[in-house]
């Protein structure tokens, strides 16, 4: 089902829909799945946030997933004329704060996305996850953290931009040298280390 025929469902089939989809999709990146999520970012309603919320303190993962990926952008693209974007983002915060303890990497790499399109989460907290055991977290604190000029997301993206990770060195080298426009010993000392590195596209020439 195209994004045209899934406008023309009505908010409880979208949302019974996605979360089947949800279900049989262990790793939270299918095409079918994400189309829905984008459908219900334009339905900024109440049942949506509440539905995403439960979502976010279901003992399922993929559901917690789903709810924080829901709450990222509700409301960032409405289709209701003079509806204020992201209306629950004050409401959402907490909820999506409280899953960067969860025990399972893709939720807290879902709840700080969805936080860095919030604008929410304040740069220490984020930082703070730099050294979390799984590289997809640390790439997400990467991404999240680019083009930040407080100091703990400057200190954590030096840190990161060294991470044995390439993905995760590309985004901190990146967010460091392209989207930062702060400037420190620390900093320039960056893009001069990932001068030999061995993914081209974290070395910067």
């Amino acid at each position: 089902m195209d994004q045209k025929q899934l406008t023309t469902l009505s908010t409880p089939e979208l949302l019974e829909r996605v979360q089947r989809l949800a279900a049989e999709d262990p790793a939270g990146q299918s095409d079918d799945r994400w189309e829905v999520v984008r459908v219900l970012h334009a339905q900024a309603e109440p049942l949506v946030y509440q539905r995403a919320a439960e979502w976010c303190a279901s003992n399922q993962r993929l559901e917690r997933m789903l709810g924080a990926d829901i709450l990222a952008q509700l409301g960032a693209t409405t289709k209701v004329v003079a509806s204020p974007r992201r209306p629950f983002a004050s409401q959402s915060a907490p909820i999506l704060e409280g899953l960067l303890a969860d025990c399972d990497p893709n939720v807290v790499s879902s709840a700080l996305f969805a936080l860095g399109h919030l604008s929410r989460e304040d740069s220490a907290k984020i930082a703070a996850l730099a050294a979390h055991p799984s590289a997809d977290v640390r790439e997400a604190v990467a991404v999240v953290l680019g083009g930040r000029d407080e100091l703990p997301a400057l200190q954590a993206l030096v840190l990161l931009a060294a991470d044995d990770d390439e993905d995760v060195r590309n985004w901190a080298t990146f967010g460091l040298g392209t989207q930062c426009e702060a400037d420190s010993p620390e900093i320039r000392a960056v893009p001069v280390a990932r001068l030999s590195d061995a993914n081209p596209e974290t070395s910067v020439l």
